[in-house]
C-alpha cells in the first residue's frame, strides 16, 4: 500500500487536533449518540426511482433547491451564489 505524506509536518498535527476537537465537541454537545447511527447504502434501480417519482415520494426540485434560469441570471448572482470567490468583470462576448 502507498504511504500519503504530508508536505508541511506542521500542518498534520493542528488538523488532527483539531479534528479530536471537534469530535469531542460533538460527543459533549449533542443530543443522540453517534455511535449507535447506522447508514445503509441502497442503490435503487430506474424503476423504483420513477416509480417513487410518480408517487410524489421523490421530490427533485424542493422548495430550498437554487433556481437558474440560464447563464445571464448565473452570472448577474455571482457574488449572491459564490460570496468566498472573486470574478473578473471583463468577459468576451
Amino acid at each position: 500500500m502507498t504511504e500519503l505524506k504530508t508536505l508541511n509536518p506542521d500542518l498534520e498535527d493542528d488538523s488532527i487536533e483539531e479534528e479530536n476537537e471537534d469530535e469531542q465537541y460533538e460527543k459533549d454537545k449533542l443530543i443522540y449518540d453517534p455511535e449507535k447511527i447506522n447508514i445503509v447504502t441502497r442503490e435503487p434501480t430506474i424503476e423504483q426511482l420513477l416509480r417513487r417519482i410518480n408517487k410524489e415520494e421523490l421530490d427533485l426540485a424542493p422548495d430550498f433547491q437554487l433556481t437558474i434560469n440560464d447563464g445571464k441570471e448565473l452570472w448577474n448572482r455571482r457574488g449572491q451564489l459564490f460570496p468566498n470567490l472573486e470574478f473578473c468583470e471583463s468577459v468576451r462576448k
